[in-house]
């Protein structure tokens, strides 16, 4: 037995789901839905259990909104809510571990109430059977479209190629290692000398060393620099 998940979208037009490609897309701010630009849309997310490679049982269906930007980006607004998720919690929680008084403050309470209406809402029943039709692919149900995003589909993945890519990922892994306790004039030297090898056959990989090297004393100035 294991777990599986869908997500969907609440629009304008009727409940369509959301592939995976597109949500992980969207996080990570690679691609956006620009039908969707300057909208705030209802989204859930349906977890359930699948036996024998079938659903056999919905666990959880999770209602939140996805805030999308000019460009039909949520990259941002993804980033901000689970910002002030954090804060809005924490403050809750410090709220109530404080030291009883008769001056009781209830913003902290408030804003994480602010917080649950404008990030999270409860699907209805006849909301919650849409999606179970879908999951359960029942014969009674209406083929739902597909959200479509602005990112082209990747193509297909063969054997050798995942392979590659495991080998690949193993020693990019190895490269970044390098440059953990290097100092900012250490990395300094290693991007002038890796821009130096860039006549030769691997040169775009040395142009990502060098840049990775550049990163990596930014952030150091930057910690060091407060």
């Amino acid at each position: 037995m294991s777990i599986s998940l869908r997500s969907y979208l609440f629009g304008p037009d009727g409940l369509q789901r959301i592939p995976q490609r597109v949500i992980s897309g969207l996080c990570r701010g690679r691609d956006a839905m620009p039908q969707y630009a300057g909208t705030k849309q209802k989204t859930a997310t349906a977890i359930y259990e699948l036996e024998n490679g079938k659903p056999s049982r919905i666990l959880s269906v999770e209602g939140s909104y996805l805030d999308f930007d000019k460009a039909g980006k949520v990259q941002a607004s993804l980033a901000r809510g689970a910002f002030e998720a954090m804060q809005t919690y924490y403050d809750l929680e410090q709220s109530k571990a404080a030291q009883p008084s008769k001056v009781f403050d209830i913003t902290p309470k408030l804003n994480r109430e602010k917080w649950q209406r404008e990030n999270r809402w409860t699907p209805c029943q006849a909301e919650l059977d849409l999606i179970a039709d879908d999951v359960f692919e029942r014969k009674t149900a209406t083929s739902l479209k597909f959200a479509r995003g602005k990112a082209q589909k990747p193509p297909p993945l063969t054997y050798e190629a995942k392979e590659a890519i495991r080998e690949i990922r193993s020693q990019l892994y190895l490269i970044a290692s390098k440059f953990e306790g290097l100092s900012e004039q250490a990395l300094k030297g290693l991007s002038f000398a890796a821009r130096n090898e860039l006549s030769d056959d691997l040169e775009q990989l040395w142009q990502g060393v060098a840049d990775a090297a550049d990163r990596r004393r930014e952030i150091l100035a930057r910690y060091r620099t407060g």
